[in-house]
């Protein structure tokens, strides 16, 4: 995926966190998008940071960012696979999905 896309979701994102005055902290694609494997891909896995999600279930994650999908899907005509974490749960590393994503993926922030 471009630079240049990979920018423009970045910046959905951000905004529709401002909006909604959600903390963003860090997004992170992983999976194939970020493996460079362009050739069959069927969606981006991102994960989306923020220090609002700490102390939070999961359904209060999903409700703070209802619509967060569809806009991204509106938007670029991609499926998207969001995963939602507080900053400290990131650092934590618990989970093998969280332990792929920091070692094949990588921060929108910087892009």
């Amino acid at each position: 995926m471009a630079k240049k896309e990979l920018k423009k979701i970045y910046k959905v994102i951000e905004n529709f966190f401002k909006e909604r005055e959600i903390q963003l902290y860090d997004v992170i694609l992983f999976g194939s998008a970020a493996k460079n494997k362009n050739i069959g891909f069927n969606d981006i896995d991102l994960i989306l940071l923020s220090k609002s999600f700490r102390g939070k279930e999961f359904d209060e994650k999903i409700k703070m960012v209802n619509g967060i999908n569809r806009e991204l899907v509106s938007k670029f005509k991609i499926p998207f696979d969001i995963l939602f974490y507080s900053d400290y749960e990131w650092r934590k590393n618990d989970s093998l999905i969280l332990q792929e994503a920091q070692k094949y993926g990588y921060s929108l922030k910087s892009k």
